[in-house]
């Protein structure tokens, strides 16, 4: 009998690996054919869709398809921006770098180093790339990409979600045998296409609640069209080798800090409304099924993260980390950190900033950071955990803890301040000025 077993457990322990071996091999093999779409809905709030009603308690079924995903996929429920309004949202989302590191916050300020962004990563490593957009304030950006979109398409003048929907499902048909990476920006949940008043003179309670179903029946109709997208990847049958990620550049203020002037806005301080986002990966063949995630990641982890799905090599460049580690064994807690600017003048060119607005966080804790250019600054500091709606300021009865998170702050300004490189200016045209108003980007 201890002969039979000297015998079969060589065998045994060598099928095994031949088994761990096979896996990895259809692993890699499968990352290989991996394509990757990434959704971001403009100014979409976690808390308005139904797979975060267990923590929001948000009852109005405004998103079927992206619920299904999630139950379908993996799910973040502490994903954040590290801005606050669309243009340094975005190319951070592409370059895994803070928008202070490359300086770009402006819309004529492009990416100095464009060739380490992910679509000229993917490019080079031979996948289609290509862009589809309703939003017409982003019409310049494969110029801060270096045009590391092959295909890139955005339409304004009222255009609905359909519209890039079609567009990009037109695409995928002609690029299905191919690898790809398609990103479809919608532009139906900002505030200007949903409706919202310029001020807050004049609004009720009851008006209130009438934008808030507005906005809620534009999330509705951009996952109908999520909806479409879904079925036309099934039917082109390459669903089970498509990563899908969807996300929002930032959220939407919805009378949360309203000031004097305004109700409904993004752009402002980064409180958590603005920079809590939602975060779903869906990908049948490479990733776990209804897995929720409570650590912290933030937009910068979304490039790394697609480099580590289709088994490319991240450059040194990037400042986030890939997600797929993580899934599996966990990863050491990180901070985030996250940047606004006040501008009166609005956000289209390098103008007067009277106030930075910087912010260090944490899942429980969060320290804010104000400086003006006339020398004087201040701090608030909140308990995210008791506080969602940053409500208190705990300054004075956290010290100790405030310092850690001051310490870490100013380690991140230190590094920014130390790096001299700066953005690519551009002139805008009098046809992006005019566009870029249109939306409520400049007075």
């Amino acid at each position: 009998m201890r002969k039979r077993s000297r015998v079969l457990f060589p065998i045994i322990f060598l099928l095994s690996a031949l088994c761990v071996s096979v896996a990895y091999c259809m692993y890699s093999n499968a990352q290989k054919r991996l394509n990757v779409i990434l959704i971001a809905l403009d100014s979409l709030r976690p808390d308005h869709l139904g797979c975060y009603g267990w923590c929001y308690g948000y009852q109005r079924n405004t998103s079927p398809t992206i619920d299904r995903l999630a139950g379908e996929g993996i799910l973040y429920t502490q994903a954040v921006s590290n801005a606050t309004f669309t243009w340094p949202s975005i190319n951070c989302m592409m370059t895994s770098r803070y928008p202070l590191s490359d300086k770009v916050f402006f819309f004529d300020e492009f990416l100095p180093h464009p060739q380490q962004a992910l679509p000229a990563l993917l490019k080079k490593a031979g996948y289609a790339t290509a862009f589809f957009s309703n939003h017409i304030g982003l019409s310049r950006f494969n110029e801060s990409l270096g045009n590391g979109f092959g295909t890139f398409v955005v339409k304004g003048d009222g255009i609905a979600a359909d519209g890039p929907t079609k567009d990009a499902m037109a695409w995928i048909k002609t690029h299905a045998r191919k690898r790809f990476f398609l990103w479809l920006f919608y532009f139906d949940t900002h505030e200007d296409f949903v409706g919202f008043p310029k001020t807050r003179e004049g609004i009720l309670p009851d008006d209130t609640r009438k934008y808030v179903r507005m906005y809620d029946d534009h999330i509705r109709y951009v996952d109908a069209q999520i909806a479409l997208l879904m079925q036309h990847i099934q039917n082109m049958g390459i669903q089970r080798r498509t990563a899908v990620i969807i996300t929002s550049d930032h959220g939407e203020l919805l009378g949360e800090h309203a000031d004097q002037y305004t109700y409904f806005k993004h752009g402002d301080r980064p409180w958590e409304f603005l920079i809590r986002v939602p975060l779903v990966l869906y990908c049948p063949q490479a990733l776990p099924k209804g897995k929720v995630v409570q650590q912290q990641v933030q937009h910068i982890d979304i490039p790394p993260t697609v480099c580590d799905l289709v088994g490319i090599r991240a450059p040194g460049a990037f400042e986030g980390r890939s997600l797929l580690p993580a899934i599996k064994k966990g990863a050491p807690a990180q901070y985030a950190f996250i940047e606004s600017r006040s501008v009166p003048a609005g956000f289209l060119t390098a103008s007067e900033t009277p106030e930075y607005q910087y912010a260090v966080r944490t899942t429980d804790w969060k320290l804010m950071f104000n400086r003006f250019t006339d020398g004087t600054a201040y701090y608030k500091f909140y308990h995210l955990t008791s506080d969602p709606l940053e409500a208190n300021d705990v300054l004075m009865a956290q010290q100790e803890r405030v310092a850690v998170f001051k310490a870490a702050l100013d380690g991140f300004l230190l590094r920014q301040k130390q790096n001299t490189a700066g953005p690519l200016r551009k002139a805008l045209t009098e046809e992006n000025v005019k566009a870029l108003k249109s939306l409520g980007y400049a007075q």
